[in-house]
């Protein structure tokens, strides 16, 4: 699925500060974008306005060329299998349960076996089958991010949106996130946003970036044209050298 942003505002409540101005960008259709940008640029407000969690002052999300606004948050749930950074979930039992959440606008409240099976077949993927029966208020940071994504899976959505997925992991967990983004795209033919930090993972992993700053977009485009020692210094002020393996190396 292909995500066009067009001239998107955001601001919290009708007099606050202004978060977004005029972004405009794309995500393209069966390939991962990672989003870049310092702490408190607008990646996560600029993610919930795709997931229309917030809503947008002005401007337009496009998804294949239709508005975000001809859509309900019912239909946008089944479209995107969005990760968000933490979950304030409480009280909603086992993980078994907490991930059959994210079938529930297809199935509602009747589960069958087949949803539990595929559940189970999510959990194995991530190699948290073992957490299946723990109580999910009770797993620690790096747990919950896997069963959030293990909930996000079990949309089957043509887009997976993911808000800093690899926060609270070891680099083991975070490498394993990565690569099962990396196969969701090569494999299932559906497309990948995540919001990262690591300009060295995006490097790696991403097809495009989007680079953000002060609410706006500074740069876009393929991985290796927009991560540039320029582009890294104009953004986070830090002198780089990219080197021809492909890895950031700070100037310390």
């Amino acid at each position: 699925m292909r995500v066009k942003i067009s001239d998107l505002c955001f601001s919290y409540g009708k007099r606050g500060r202004e978060i977004l101005h005029s972004v405009n960008c794309e995500f393209h259709e069966k390939s991962m974008t990672a989003i870049l940008g310092p702490n408190g640029c607008g990646k996560t407000t600029m993610a919930k306005c795709i997931n229309k969690i917030n809503i947008p002052s002005s401007g337009d999300i496009l998804f294949d060329d239709r508005s975000i606004n001809d859509y309900s948050r019912h239909e946008i749930a089944k479209m995107i299998g969005y990760v968000p950074q933490f979950s304030n979930a409480r009280l909603v039992g086992t993980v078994m349960e907490f991930v059959l959440l994210g079938r529930r606008q297809f199935i509602g409240w009747s589960v069958r076996d087949e949803d539990i099976e595929a559940v189970a077949d999510v959990l194995e993927k991530l190699h948290i089958s073992d957490l299946s029966d723990k109580n999910y208020g009770e797993l620690s940071g790096g747990q919950k991010q896997k069963v959030l994504v293990a909930r996000a899976l079990m949309q089957q959505s043509d887009l997976y949106l993911f808000d800093e997925p690899t926060s609270n992991l070891d680099i083991k967990n975070e490498l394993e996130i990565m690569n099962l983004g990396r196969r969701i795209v090569d494999e299932e033919g559906k497309s990948v946003a995540m919001v990262v930090h690591d300009l060295n993972m995006a490097l790696h992993y991403a097809d495009y970036v989007i680079i953000m700053k002060d609410g706006r977009v500074i740069n876009q485009g393929s991985t290796r044209d927009v991560i540039t020692a320029d582009t890294i210094k104009d953004v986070y002020d830090v002198k780089t050298k990219i080197e021809d393996c492909g890895y950031v190396n700070p100037f310390i």
